[in-house]
């Protein structure tokens, strides 16, 4: 059982229990990286739901927990010594990834997770980090769509004649998210931001006006969106500052 089930039943479903004390239970209990993301969230009955639902946001995600369960299951070192101990470990911890995979449900605990999972292995970063782009809105993408996004690769790299760029990353396993060590240029981030926000319909971007011109983020609603098409959106402004030792200090 995760922490989540176990916090679930003992202290969230408990009727009994105030808002107020769920979240100092919360508190208690959390460590590190969960504990720093809702710290700075004081102590009141209207703020346990908030601090729920960010942990919610932030960790429950299905297809990280799936590749996370693969990768540790997958991950065990052989066995030299045919111990009691050894071979305990490795039952065990097969054990409970099998349990935490089919407690997700049928779709986490079929053939098409683990392929996925061994042939992204097999492929480069960048493609890597599309397919991770592409498949973002999906909970548990399917072999079938895997080999369509392969297909597309090939095609545009080999139809189009794009030859390949060797790129060398310093962390090949950049598109998983890791604990954050350090948030670079925060002690100026607010300085470039200026009055003025455009906010659309939902699920469209959100334009912000800053000192280097208008950014915009966010979602884009395209219907009937191909699998074979491909977005570009380039901006560019100009100013009278000095934008080279303000984009290094960013």
């Amino acid at each position: 059982m995760n922490f989540k089930d176990l916090f679930v039943s003992t202290v969230h479903s408990q009727v009994s229990i105030s808002n107020i004390e769920k979240l100092k239970y919360l508190k208690g209990l959390l460590i590190n990286e969960p504990a720093s993301l809702i710290k700075h969230i004081s102590l009141s009955n209207n703020s346990y739901e908030e601090a729920w639902q960010k942990l919610l946001d932030r960790y429950d995600n299905k297809k990280q927990i799936v590749q996370s369960l693969i990768n540790t299951f997958l991950d065990q070192k052989p066995i030299f010594e045919a111990n009691s101990f050894n071979l305990s470990k490795l039952l065990d911890t097969s054990d409970e990834c099998l349990r935490g995979l089919n407690a997700l449900g049928d779709q986490a605990s079929r053939r098409d997770c683990w392929l996925i999972y061994l042939l992204l292995q097999k492929i480069h970063p960048e493609s890597r980090c599309l397919w991770a782009i592409k498949s973002s809105e999906e909970e548990f993408p399917n072999m079938k769509a895997f080999l369509a996004f392969l297909n597309v690769r090939v095609f545009r790299r080999e139809g189009f004649g794009l030859f390949e760029i060797n790129y060398s990353y310093p962390d090949e396993d950049f598109i998983h998210p890791k604990e954050c060590d350090i948030i670079l240029g925060s002690d100026c981030f607010f300085e470039i931001l200026r009055s003025g926000k455009i906010v659309g319909s939902k699920n469209e971007p959100i334009a912000q006006r800053t000192m280097f011109g208008w950014v915009v983020a966010g979602k884009l609603n395209v219907k009937n969106k191909e699998t074979n098409e491909l977005y570009s959106h380039f901006l560019s402004t100009e100013n009278e500052l000095n934008t080279d030792s303000l984009l290094q200090r960013f």
